[in-house]
Parts: structure tokens; C-alpha cells; sequence
């Protein structure tokens, strides 16, 4: 757990303990804006909640970091859905699931500092494959 997200105003709501390289799963809230748990990717069973007022006030919030690999949103309003499918800049984004969930035909990959191409079927025998021409000239 990085100790200045908690020394600088962040509040631990659930777990916050590591054993050794095993880190309890962790929830926090208010968790200071620029620290690294609040910028960087966290490898690891953490979650930071945030108090949003709207949609597009979220939708800003999550493009504010460098990485994007998959976002969640959870609604019933389709046109929620969408927006939030336009506006998210990530590679993925999941409605009513978490960002688990994953079909090996899915192409899996992030935007920004996250995205360095594709996972899966299509792009595993595009990678394997080397596209040659041949002509005919009868």
C-alpha cells in the first residue's frame, strides 16, 4: 500500500494489509488526487472509490490517468451505456460485468500506456503470419 495515498488524506475501508508479496484486498475512498495509487496502474486487489455528480464528470475522471486496459460501467440506461462507450478511452469497455470478463475470441488490449497491441485468436495468427504477395503474369 503506498503510505502517502493514506498520509495524505485517503481512507482504508476495507483490508490495507500486506504479507510479504501477498496484499490483502483493499478498498479506500478519498484517495488524493496525483498520488500513484491515484495515477498509476495497481497490479494487485485494490480499488479506489470516488464521489462523482454525473456521468460525464466520471467519464473525465477515468481518462484523467495515463493507462487505460478496460473499464466498467453498471446501468440500466442504454443511452448511459453509449455515452460512456464514446467517451471512455480505453481499450475495452464492459456494461453490467466486471472487466474480468474476457472471451478468448475478444481482441484484449489497452489504449495509452497500456497499449502496446492485441490479445487474442485473430491477432495471435496475425502475428504469426507473414503476408506475401505473388503475381502471375501468364
Amino acid at each position: 500500500m503506498d503510505s502517502r495515498s493514506v498520509d495524505g488524506g485517503a481512507r482504508v475501508l476495507v483490508g490495507g494489509r500486506r504479507d510479504g508479496a501477498v496484499v490483502w484486498p483493499t478498498v479506500l475512498e478519498r484517495v488524493p488526487e496525483g498520488v500513484r495509487l491515484d495515477c498509476e496502474e495497481v497490479y494487485g486487489p485494490v480499488v479506489s472509490l470516488y464521489r462523482v455528480e454525473s456521468l460525464d464528470e466520471a467519464i473525465e475522471r477515468a481518462n484523467r490517468v495515463d493507462y487505460g486496459l478496460h473499464a466498467a460501467i453498471f446501468t440500466e440506461n442504454l443511452h448511459h451505456a453509449f455515452e460512456a462507450i464514446r467517451g471512455l478511452r480505453v481499450g475495452g469497455v464492459i456494461v453490467n460485468d466486471s472487466t474480468d470478463y474476457r472471451l478468448d475470441i475478444m481482441p484484449f488490449g489497452g489504449t495509452k500506456l497500456s497499449g502496446i497491441g492485441r490479445e487474442g485468436i485473430r491477432f495471435a495468427l496475425n502475428e504469426m503470419t507473414e503476408t506475401r504477395v505473388v503475381c502471375f503474369n501468364l
